[in-house]
């Protein structure tokens, strides 16, 4: 589907954030950020290689 999903994590908070998908109608389709901060992204590269 080319559709990334960014799993569920602990913010800098101690907050749990649960997983999402990546919507490819906004084109921003790819898992990016850190451990902690996880949003879409529309630049491969930019994402964190461990949440791809």
């Amino acid at each position: 589907l080319g559709v990334h999903y960014c799993p569920g994590y602990v913010d800098k908070n101690n907050t749990w954030k649960t997983g999402f998908y990546c919507s490819p109608q906004t084109k921003k389709i790819y898992c990016c950020g850190t451990p902690q901060q996880k949003y879409c992204c529309s630049v491969k590269d930019f994402g964190t290689s461990q949440h791809r």
